[in-house]
């Protein structure tokens, strides 16, 4: 059905507002004074977003920010959670959608987690129509978009 893309994540936002406080992340959101609409199931990507926004907040040391902000063009629009954090290398860029892989980085850093989260993310994503890139820098930060077909009203 036709969703609000903004109520989507603004719920994803809400739940990690304390986590990030707690972790002393700087967290911000940024819609760009953008409120696309798409066509999909609302719980299925409050699952996506929750995941990636939990990843950023999670790989994000102390005194490092998050950020969630909007872009679109005429059939796109485009969510990116762009976080300070600990980066990835690009040898493991290559097998973050493997199953059950974990970054040495991940397993260094103690988080928990199954490694199956960025499986499920894109079967969701691509189950919408739309793609995930992922842009990371070892120890410099991951920035992870998400494109999604835009409806026009």
């Amino acid at each position: 059905s036709d969703l609000e893309l903004l109520d989507v994540l603004q719920e994803c936002v809400n739940t990690f507002d304390v986590l990030a406080q707690e972790k002393e992340v700087e967290f911000r959101f940024e819609p760009n004074g953008l409120n696309p609409t798409v066509l999909g199931d609302s719980a299925r990507l409050v699952q996506v977003f929750m995941n990636l926004i939990s990843n950023a907040i999670k790989y994000t040391p102390k005194g490092g920010s998050v950020l969630v902000d909007l872009m679109d063009d005429a059939s796109w629009v485009e969510v990116r959670v762009k976080d300070s954090g600990i980066g990835i290398s690009n040898a493991d860029k290559e097998r973050l959608f493997q199953k059950f892989f974990r970054t040495k980085e991940a397993l260094d850093s103690n988080e928990g987690g199954t490694g199956l989260g960025l499986v499920i993310v894109r079967e969701l994503v691509e189950g919408h129509g739309g793609t995930i890139v992922i842009a990371s820098e070892q120890g410099r930060g991951t920035t992870v978009s998400v494109r999604l077909p835009q409806l026009k009203s």
